[in-house]
């Protein structure tokens, strides 16, 4: 049984921090900073990158709510059950946070492109 919870972030911009959570023409106007920048991973995103994104989030928002879930944010933070290692190299200063399951009151995992997930720390 995986026992922890695991967050990718670059150092330079800190843990938690949600493209998601910004307007669209911000988040955009990141992205396509981030491109020009050859930043990590996140630079060689697909145009229509963040448009696909909210729609799967929104798709598990609501089936998290179909299943009883009550999210606390409108926008997921990405982790993985478990260490993965090579998702350092997403980024320039790869860092992590490890969060024990026991700190995880709620957690639903919709498989898809990625893990994602809603969490409510206790």
């Amino acid at each position: 049984m995986m026992n922890f919870l695991y967050h990718y972030f670059d150092k330079s911009t800190g843990p938690f921090r949600n493209l998601s959570d910004l307007e669209p023409s911000e988040a955009e106007r990141i992205l396509n900073d981030i491109r020009f920048q050859k930043k990590g991973f996140a630079s060689k995103r697909s145009v229509d990158y963040l448009t696909i994104r909210r729609s799967l989030e929104a798709k598990a928002r609501e089936l998290f709510i179909i299943k009883g879930g009550k999210p606390i944010r409108n926008y997921p933070h990405y982790m993985t059950v478990g260490e993965c290692p090579w998702l350092l190299e997403w980024f320039d200063e790869g860092s992590l946070v490890r969060l024990p399951n026991t700190y995880i009151r709620e957690v639903i995992v919709w498989l898809g492109i990625s893990y994602i997930y809603h969490i409510q720390l206790l």
